[in-house]
């Protein structure tokens, strides 16, 4: 079960951690409000890797990716390691 958005790791921006959930509805609000889908964490792990590593359902991160996509996230961005979040 994953944490909710209040209780997120430090290092963890809000953005991140509402992808890591699939949440599509936060991700629009945060994204609206100007956050930079392209942000990283300290491994270099996009919206994208957190997304797709996430173990939501199915459909939950069809949607969150949906959102994701349509703000121009970078789908073939590399982490520090070289690892594409879609791959994951």
């Amino acid at each position: 079960m994953q944490p909710p958005l209040t209780h997120r790791p430090p290092e963890d921006s809000p953005l991140l951690c509402a992808a890591r959930l699939a949440s599509s509805e936060e991700l629009t609000t945060l994204l609206q409000s100007g956050h930079n889908v392209a942000e990283a964490d300290a491994q270099g792990w996009t919206c994208i890797h957190h997304l797709c590593a996430s173990a939501e359902e199915s459909k939950l991160k069809s949607r969150a990716l949906q959102v994701l996509v349509r703000h121009d996230a970078d789908i073939e961005a590399r982490s520090a390691s070289l690892q594409i979040g879609l791959h994951n």
